[in-house]
């Protein structure tokens, strides 16, 4: 009996183990997973973590009548990618309207800087698209000009689709490496707690002798 006991005991603290680890790996999964779709994009589609505070609203800016509204620092965006065939492209421009919100790669000072903007003015020139961005609570250096036919000087990523804070948050403290050594931490601590209790000896269950001395039938 004693011995089933301590099998079983064995049995669920390995499956223990084995939950935290398969845990453990999903994290990193997840972390591996984020950092590949911010980075090359997936079906189309790409996500960016606004860290400035440059599209949060303020007192003199209106929202509201947006698809996309106020962006906080740290919030989530998912980015419809410009396409790379001619005529759906052509397509993804004429679609543009002002108050879209399109993260593109800008000139500052000789570097390349990705930004996450509104478009305050869109001009067709031709078979060129110029467009103005600028962000909503007016702290940004003047605003942004791209020309759709001068991609050298700055060019569109794509259009913001979707936002949320709260998962940008999320994805920030997935990928804080403070996160991670946390998680790495737990693991090890978990493994080593498992590791004690199996080699605990519990103690056996044996007979209640009786009061004269023999074993009760």
């Amino acid at each position: 009996m004693g011995n089933t006991k301590d099998g079983r005991a064995v049995a669920e603290n390995l499956i223990k183990l084995y939950l935290v680890l398969i845990l453990a790996l999903g994290v990193v999964a997840a972390v591996l997973a984020i950092h590949a779709f911010t980075s090359r994009g997936l079906l189309g589609y790409s996500a960016r973590i606004v860290m400035s505070t440059s599209m949060e609203k303020n007192s003199e800016t209106d929202v509201d009548g947006y698809a996309i509204g106020d962006i906080p620092a740290r919030s989530f965006v998912l980015i419809q990618l410009v396409p790379t065939e001619e005529g759906a492209r052509e397509t993804f421009y004429a679609g543009l309207r002002e108050g879209d919100v399109l993260t593109f790669v800008y000139q500052v000072m000789g570097g390349n800087v990705t930004i996450t903007h509104r478009v305050r003015k869109i001009e067709q020139r031709g078979g060129e698209y110029v467009i103005t961005l600028r962000g909503d609570n007016g702290t940004s250096v003047g605003p942004q000009i791209i020309s759709t036919a001068d991609p050298a000087g700055g060019y569109i990523v794509g259009k913001a689709v979707y936002c949320s804070h709260a998962l940008g948050v999320c994805v920030c403290v997935l990928r804080d490496p403070l996160f991670l050594l946390s998680v790495v931490i737990l693991v090890l601590a978990a493994a080593l707690l498992l590791e004690l209790l199996n080699e605990s000896d519990p103690p056996h269950i044996g007979r209640v002798p009786s009061k004269g001395g023999k074993d009760e039938k």
